[in-house]
């Protein structure tokens, strides 16, 4: 090589480290170096070498990449064996996606080892050449829920059967329900069993509610289960194909006011006789006085007569005041006859407390 071919090729050297510097923001230590081995001019014939070694010395992953990814003619062997010592799992995969002439199967093996499953699962995703079957292993071992769950959704040649058995073998309701709706292939039979056994009643009221070709008798018998009042009406407000006189008479059992109120009141074929019985029984003035005045075929003398017993002065007069067809001369007396022997007692209350403080 002649000189001037030779000082040619320390030009274009020193220009593309410096546009690397420049680029980067790289910080003065690095810069002090760069200016050194630049005032060597000529004599630098080993700039690049000594370039490339300082930023492997200084343990930045970043730089280590960036490097590899821009500065032609950088050694990408000992960069990538620099790269895997930082243990960085993002500049790995990143490594590994967009370094010309990496070694994807080292880098796999780096990234495994550091056991995140985050970027295992990109490496299955986004590298070509990823090793799929070794980087599932990896993925069920780090016990990530979601790394798994996104594997299995994203990674074009997942064993779906295998990732699925990781999920249930969590006992974890959200992703059981996650995969059995959104991964392409799941075995919804095994998921509802699954989603089942966590006794878990939301989880088990949506699986019912979003996932198709579900057995709907398993389900309800499932949420009858749970004694969840709540998602017992719901299922039998939302659930196609839901049984419900068998809902009615576990919510009738678990003698919640509100949801018989409300099952009598929005849910197609309930029997407003057996609801209203229920409901008397829970001896609550409030839902009492709101069934009468809300239910269609809601016995009002039955519901009038539960008020009156129970005794409370505010339902007797929202009953009087607001229920069609109350006894309001009924009502009105009650409630003044109240009115009187509560004053009476706080009266004679009020006449004991004096007694007591004058004998003091």
């Amino acid at each position: 090589m002649t000189n001037k071919e030779k000082n040619q090729k320390l030009k274009e050297i020193k220009s593309r480290l410096k546009k690397f510097i420049d680029d980067h923001g790289i910080n003065d230590k690095f810069t002090e170096k760069m200016n050194k081995i630049n005032s060597l001019g000529d004599k630098a014939e080993n700039l690049f070498e000594n370039i490339q070694d300082f930023i492997i010395s200084r343990g930045n992953a970043l730089y280590i990449y960036l490097f590899a990814c821009e500065v032609e003619g950088a050694n990408i062997e000992k960069l990538e064996d620099a790269i895997i010592a930082t243990k960085n799992a993002k500049y790995i995969y990143l490594f590994a996606c967009d370094v010309e002439g990496a070694n994807i199967e080292t880098l796999e093996d780096a990234l495994i080892a550091l056991n995140d499953a985050e970027h295992i699962y990109l490496f299955a995703r986004n590298v070509k050449g990823a090793n799929i079957q070794k980087l599932e292993d990896a993925i069920i071992n780090a016990n990530s829920l979601l790394a798994i769950y996104e594997f299995a959704h994203d990674v074009k040649g997942a064993n779906i059967e295998r990732l699925e058995d990781a999920i249930i073998a969590s006992n974890d309701e959200e992703y059981i329900y996650k995969f059995a709706r959104y991964v392409n292939g799941a075995n919804i039979e095994k998921l509802e069993d699954a989603i089942i056994a966590t006794k878990n009643e939301k989880y088990i009221y949506e699986f019912a509610h979003d996932i198709p070709c579900i057995n709907v008798e398993k389900l309800e018998d499932a949420i009858i289960a749970t004694h969840d009042a709540f998602y017992i009406f719901q299922f039998a407000c939302f659930i196609e194909g839901a049984n419900v006189k068998k809902l009615e008479d576990a919510l009738i059992a678990i003698k919640n006011a509100e949801h018989i109120f409300k099952f009598a009141i929005f849910i197609e074929g309930a029997n407003v006789k057996k609801l209203e019985d229920a409901l008397i029984e829970t001896k609550d003035p409030e839902y009492i006085y709101l069934f009468a005045r809300s239910v269609p075929g809601a016995n009002v003398k039955r519901l009038e007569d539960a008020v009156v017993n129970i005794g409370n002065n505010l339902y007797i007069y929202q009953f009087a005041c607001l229920v069609p067809h109350a006894d309001i001369d009924r009502l009105s007396k009650i409630f003044k006859q109240k009115n009187e022997e509560k004053f009476n007692d706080e009266n004679e209350d009020i006449i004991n407390d004096l007694i007591s403080s004058l004998d003091e």
